[in-house]
């Protein structure tokens, strides 16, 4: 339960959860997210995750050569160039031996007496080494290695396959929390029937089968996910409390790591400069009991207080950060994924628009949506088509459901402005990150996939069950879940016993 302010009256969400069941329920869930992943790690054979070889092999070179490598390292008398090679030749014989070829393109792997080296068979794959990504992930990875150095690399593989799978539970823990936090209402009680939606939103992030998948895999996604929803978790709580400068110092830090991380991030950026442009320190949403504005002119009079209170120092924050990201943008080491103006340029490219464009656009976000709920390996292992029709269905019910509620709690806001809140951040959460994925599919002219949407994991798996919960009565709220938990597992079941391991064992 949450603190009352003895001012206002309403009720404060500490960052956590505070009884003893409720410990106890969120240990279960992490618990059975890390289990989950585990085994995912486990069953899944090596490489067969997408762009595993490119991150190992970016985590190695940072590790064997004591710093992240830039673009301007790859000629043949560098340091970089000698250490990729020996290590070329590991990561081929690995996956000669794991039947790399004959798992991903089921033919096999290039004849011993092939004329290429080891890194031109690599590049022809495109398997190279992740030189130019933004690279706090590859340090904290080197680092988690580095204990392990001296050891096999199928071991290096599983150490980095289960530190993802550690980052992952962090987001899990985010969506209870958040969903926790929902389910007070402005006195204070918890809610039974939005316990259940909280509860059914957890299970929905740890039940997924894709997002498993990819959280039991050796890439930067899970530690961006993570720093995501950190993120999105921070400023949800900060809508319902003071705000201090040490919130807006570790938004920006939050920020900045996930901007360094990968750049499926890059949604967060309006999101949070947004509500440090909309929210002042020590200023707090308040409830109906001392705060009801009177008509247009309180409106104006706050609007102009938050424009002018702290200004000078926002501007300076804000300027900090853009600076920040123009010299990501244009530096050595990370130009190559944050080359911002040629991908903005590109984005309003003529040729990107034509007449058959909305054809194969259309295509490419079908084959995004599937790759969201499932089709797995390196997007070679697709569900049944019938099986993308149901969860189309279903995700339709779900969107609906969702503005269905979003229209009530907007009827609600004077009553309950917190939760208001919430609900306008979490929708352009996920409005931000899809189109940031329909940009980047107009950018890059290739499908999206449906990890870049697992940033915003928190508020699409809240939006998602939450919506579907809309439709169901509130006396039937614990039936909804029992059926919610049984689906989750039947559906993981029928992912890895009837797709993904017969694909892989037979």
């Amino acid at each position: 339960m949450g603190r009352t302010d003895p001012v206002v009256g309403y009720m404060e969400p500490r960052l956590g959860v505070e009884s003893a069941s409720c410990r106890l329920i969120v240990f279960l869930f992490l618990a059975l997210a890390l289990v989950r992943g585990v085994l995912y790690s486990v069953l899944i054979p090596p490489w067969q995750a997408p762009d595993e070889p490119q991150h190992y092999q970016m985590v190695r070179l940072i590790g064997d050569l004591g710093h992240v490598p830039s673009l301007n390292e790859t000629c043949q008398a560098s340091e970089t160039y000698q250490v990729a090679t020996v290590l070329h030749a590991e990561v081929v014989q690995s996956l000669r031996d794991n039947r790399f070829w004959e798992y991903r393109h089921r033919h096999l792997a290039p004849d011993l007496s092939d004329s290429r080296t080891d890194g031109e068979i690599l590049h022809d794959e495109k398997l190279t080494a992740t030189i130019g990504h933004p690279p706090i992930y590859y340090v904290l990875a080197s680092l988690a290695l580095y204990p392990f150095r001296s050891s096999s690399l199928p071991v290096h593989l599983y150490v980095l396959r289960g530190l993802s799978v550690l980052l992952s539970i962090v987001t899990v823990w985010c969506v209870f929390t958040v969903g926790n936090w929902l389910s007070l209402d402005e006195r204070g009680q918890r809610s039974a029937d939005l316990t259940s939606r909280t509860w059914a939103a957890t299970l929905f992030a740890v039940f997924l089968p894709m997002h498993t998948f990819m959280s039991a895999a050796v890439n930067n996604d899970a530690l961006a996910e993570m720093l995501a929803s950190v993120t999105l978790t921070l400023v949800i709580w900060c809508c319902s409390r003071r705000f201090s400068y040490v919130h807006i110092i570790t938004l920006i830090v939050l920020l900045l790591l996930g901007l360094f991380t990968k750049r499926t991030v890059l949604f967060l950026l309006p999101l949070v400069l947004g509500f440090l442009a909309w929210k002042s320190p020590n200023q707090r949403i308040v409830g109906s009991a001392s705060y009801r504005p009177s008509g247009n002119t309180a409106l104006l009079a706050r609007l102009v207080r938050s424009l002018t209170t702290f200004w000078v120092a926002k501007i300076i924050l804000f300027l900090v950060i853009l600076t920040i990201v123009y010299i990501l943008a244009f530096d050595g080491a990370t130009q190559k994924c944050w080359d911002l103006p040629v991908r903005t340029s590109q984005l309003i490219q003529a040729d990107r628009y034509t007449s058959d464009a909305p054809n194969h656009y259309g295509i490419w976000v079908l084959l995004g949506f599937a790759s969201f709920w499932g089709n797995f390996g390196w997007m070679n292992i697709p569900l049944d088509v019938a099986w993308y029709v149901a969860l189309a269905v279903l995700t339709l019910g779900a969107m609906l459901g969702a503005l269905r509620g979003a229209r009530r709690v907007w009827l609600a806001r004077r009553e309950n402005p917190t939760k208001c809140c919430v609900m306008i951040f979490c929708a352009l959460a996920v409005l931000l990150v899809f189109a940031q994925s329909g940009a980047s599919m107009i950018v890059r002219q290739m499908p999206p996939q449906g990890r870049y949407l697992f940033p915003a994991m928190v508020p699409i798996a809240l939006g998602f069950t939450w919506g579907l919960f809309e439709w169901v009565p509130v006396r039937y709220h614990r039936l909804g879940l029992g059926v919610s938990i049984v689906s989750l597992i039947l559906f993981d079941l029928v992912s890895m016993l009837g797709y993904v391991l017969p694909y892989f064992y037979g």
